[in-house]
């Protein structure tokens, strides 16, 4: 599959645009448009359009499209980053995407809704104020590993991490992929329970308790929703269950933890407390991911 990307940042001065690796008439564009969002990650959003893929028929172009607004500290919504100075954002709300992670504040690894070349896999796109790519495979799960690479779920329960220049299949199976984005890797198994990846060992350690939804703590300890929405977090010897009920979970580098309520709504949880506290404007979410101190969610 040849690519073309077109790679546009908005900046106080302007618009500047570049594009490399143009070949034949088989590409995929990619726009993408940065902001003054969090952490300077995207602004009104991204932009994929699927021209020819070889073996495919593409009838016409095909727009994939996540589109982002920033949740703003007084608890309104803004396109793009349109907050006021007197309340800015403090997450994003994406619509578009099937999952969504973060590298940090400043680089979105996510997977759209759009089916991808392999049957029931969606199209994996990375973005940050340094360039975009649209990797080659597919995934329905998606979380970000060492040095903010992606690794990720596809449909068939195959768990694969990127290198930096390819993707390297890894042992197991798993139904949900969540990291801190510093090193720790954990997975949901097949059999429910949580899997913490072992880089000395290149391998898959199982750990206790039984969840669908899972993340990595900056502690390097996995918090949990299962199977009743009930929360739960790792304090390095034995699970704590925490007040409320949730779908799924993130944790900041910074030790925020945010959980999408059973009605949509997402919460927080400082470091260090016990108390869930709403996120005004941040509702109608299925998926959340977190940064270093700042979230996105998937709507």
């Amino acid at each position: 599959m040849n690519v073309r990307i077109s790679i546009f940042a908005v900046t106080a001065l302007g618009l500047a645009s570049a594009a490399v690796g143009q070949s034949g008439a088989q590409y995929l564009e990619v726009e993408a448009y940065y902001g003054n969002l969090v952490g300077g990650i995207t602004g009104n959003g991204i932009q994929v359009e699927l021209n020819s893929v070889p073996g495919v028929t593409v009838s016409a172009p095909q727009r994939i499209e996540f589109a982002v607004s920033s949740v703003c500290a007084d608890g309104s919504v803004a396109s793009g980053s349109s907050c006021p100075a007197s309340a800015p954002a403090v997450g994003r709300l994406m619509t578009g995407a099937v999952d969504a992670a973060l590298a940090g504040d400043a680089t979105f690894l996510g997977i759209s809704k759009v089916d991808s070349v392999y049957p029931g896999d969606k199209y994996i796109v990375k973005a940050s104020s340094s360039g975009s790519k649209i990797f080659s495979g597919g995934a329905v799960r998606i979380t970000a590993g060492p040095g903010g690479n992606p690794w990720v779920v596809n449909s068939r329960n195959e768990i694969w991490r990127w290198t930096g220049s390819e993707w390297n299949l890894l042992p197991g199976a798993a139904t949900d992929i969540g990291g801190n984005g510093t090193g720790a890797v954990w997975v949901i198994g097949m059999d429910g329970a949580p899997y913490r990846w072992d880089a000395s060992g290149e391998a898959w350690v199982k750990g206790s308790g039984a969840g669908v939804s899972i993340a990595g703590g900056p502690d390097g300890n996995p918090w949990m929703t299962n199977s009743i929405n009930s929360i739960w977090k790792y304090d390095g010897s034995a699970w704590v269950k925490l007040p409320g009920a949730g779908t799924d979970i993130a944790v900041a580098a910074d030790g925020t933890a945010y959980v999408v309520g059973t009605g949509g709504s997402v919460f927080k949880m400082a470091a260090g407390s016990s108390t869930w506290v709403a996120v005004p404007g941040a509702t109608g979410v299925r998926r959340i991911a977190a940064g270093s101190s700042s979230f996105v969610a998937v709507k």
